[in-house]
């Protein structure tokens, strides 16, 4: 659990003052990555579909814990695992996993302009 101290308490005694700030860090950036990853995806990309996305944010969060179990790194180094890991995995999911395209006019970098013009 991420909210552990050196000496074994757990969350109860180690709310106040004793949780350090690269736990927290940590612990949020396990599961912020993969949001600002999603968040990226969404606006950057025009191949990007809910399936893909969802399956990259899925894959972002369990990557992220195995990475935390096996390969411990500094705690700022999360969320940019998180962000990398659920742009490459959904996008490249959106690509493998076809399905029929909707409009996506005025939801992308791409496509504000064109709203905009027809407004």
């Amino acid at each position: 659990f991420p909210f552990r101290h050196p000496d074994g308490r757990g969350l109860g005694g180690a709310a106040r003052r004793d949780v350090r700030v690269a736990d927290l860090v940590r612990f949020i950036g396990l599961f912020a990555g993969g949001l600002g990853g999603l968040f990226l995806l969404a606006i950057f990309t025009r191949r990007t579909h809910a399936t893909g996305a969802l399956l990259g944010l899925l894959a972002s969060g369990v990557l992220q814990l195995l990475l935390r179990e096996f390969y411990p790194v500094h705690a700022s180094f999360y969320p940019a695992t998180g962000i990398i890991f659920c742009l490459v995995i959904g996008y490249s999911a959106s690509i493998i996993i076809t399905q029929k395209e909707k409009s996506i006019e005025g939801l992308t970098i791409f496509t504000l302009s064109q709203s905009a013009d027809r407004s």
